[in-house]
């Protein structure tokens, strides 16, 4: 774990009082998906080591006479197969599935815990799960401390506890959404219905909220047109790393400024955080517990019926030993790299979080959170995409602290 990242797991620790927050973890149709994404995880884990023995094979043969920039190109494939190599694992795989994600992910004994489960998938295009709406209403109006936080196995939830949270009186139109997501979820909800792509179009166009940012998705691509007079805001993960692929806290703080006063001009007083875990930089901190499976992306990427011939060619001493099978193999891959994106995952680290919320609160004067006129209740906001298995518990670790960062801020601002 990175030094960020223990700073904010030991800050986790600051003075909160959660006998005053209710928080509950929504639990949908992802869950029922995780024994097939087991089974995703094994057959993929079967098929790694071909290739890294490949690729290996490909760096350590001078005789095949790769350029310089052929063997970069194989040696950060190498790295990023190593890694979900290990980061699948069947230690990871070996888990408990008889513990509720809910008590995983439960803070404190003080905390009020609620788990439910949602009538219809709320992933289901089809569906749309229209008939989750007023069960979320329900929780919503029988909360009875001052403070809600959500958790939740998909994004989409995020957009009910909003429609919700207006249809029982809060006041929506001085609000905006601050999400850290390596997706936009900017996907036309009219067009598709909603689903967890589509959560932040779905928001837009169904609440008065007059403005959203998403930061750090892996392209800044929507198929939404904003609503009239409604700002959205877009910064990649790639627009925050420097050339070297390292995060640049220096490029983060000012592209958070630039959108934190402008929402200042608009008349904005409220923010709303909406944490999407795959956002994180899940490879280099091995959290796991995400709907977001990199390596079946990778899979597509890479694992085509080509490179699997050329693998077998390799492990039996033919096809590579030849330069310009070498050479064919490597313009595969750069093939791939240049026509389907890949690139390192530039996710953020989670101290940047709290560095958010610690600037829109003290240097732009924000509340953290969506307070009701005439109640004494505020909807602090939400982290999402918690799908196990978790390696060793890391992903339920950080997403703790983050809300204890999240709900210690929005209780110090009230």
């Amino acid at each position: 774990m990175s030094d960020s990242e223990s700073r904010l797991e030991h800050r986790a620790e600051e003075r909160v009082d959660w006998s005053q927050v209710s928080h509950i973890h929504f639990r949908t149709a992802e869950q029922q998906l995780l024994d097939r994404r087991l089974d995703k995880i094994n057959e993929l884990r079967q098929i790694l080591p071909i290739y890294l023995e490949v690729l290996r094979y490909v760096t350590a043969t001078p005789e095949l006479g790769l350029t310089a920039t052929q063997q970069r190109t194989v040696q950060d494939v190498v790295k990023w197969l190593h890694v979900y190599d290990q980061l699948f694992s069947q230690e990871i795989i070996a888990r408990d599935l008889s513990q509720p994600e809910a008590e995983a992910l439960r803070v404190t004994a003080a905390v009020q815990l609620s788990e439910v489960k949602l009538n219809r998938p709320v992933d289901d295009l089809l569906e749309g799960g229209s008939s989750n709406l007023p069960l979320v209403e329900e929780w919503v109006q029988v909360v009875d401390r001052p403070l809600l936080v959500t958790t939740s196995d998909s994004h989409t939830t995020a957009a009910y506890m909003l429609q919700a949270a207006e249809n029982g009186g809060y006041d929506l139109s001085h609000s905006a959404v601050l999400s850290f997501d390596h997706h936009t979820d900017l996907v036309d909800s009219a067009a598709t219905g909603l689903h967890k792509g589509s959560v932040m179009s779905h928001i837009l166009d169904k609440t008065q909220l007059p403005a959203l940012a998403v930061v750090g998705p892996l392209h800044a691509t929507t198929g939404h047109k904003a609503p009239f007079g409604k700002s959205v805001d877009i910064v990649t993960g790639k627009d925050l790393y420097t050339a070297g692929h390292l995060p640049d806290k220096a490029k983060y703080t000012a592209y958070l400024r630039d959108i934190l006063a402008r929402w200042q001009e608009m008349g904005i007083t409220q923010i709303y955080p909406s944490i999407d875990l795959d956002g994180l930089r899940l490879t280099q901190q091995v959290y796991t517990a995400t709907d977001y499976n990199s390596l079946d992306l990778m899979k597509r990427e890479f694992f085509d019926e080509q490179l699997q011939d050329l693998a077998d060619q390799t492990l039996h001493g033919i096809g590579l030993q030849r330069q310009s099978a070498a050479s064919e193999f490597v313009a595969l891959l750069e093939m791939h790299m240049d026509a389907k994106g890949f690139s390192p995952y530039q996710g953020l680290p989670a101290s940047w979080i709290g560095l958010a919320l610690d600037m829109a609160t003290k240097e732009y004067g924000f509340t953290i959170g969506i307070k009701h006129p005439n109640k004494p209740s505020k909807i602090v906001g939400d982290i999402v995409e918690y799908t196990p298995p978790d390696h060793q518990g890391r992903t339920a670790k950080i997403t703790k602290a983050l809300l204890t960062r999240l709900v210690g801020v929005a209780q110090a601002g009230r």
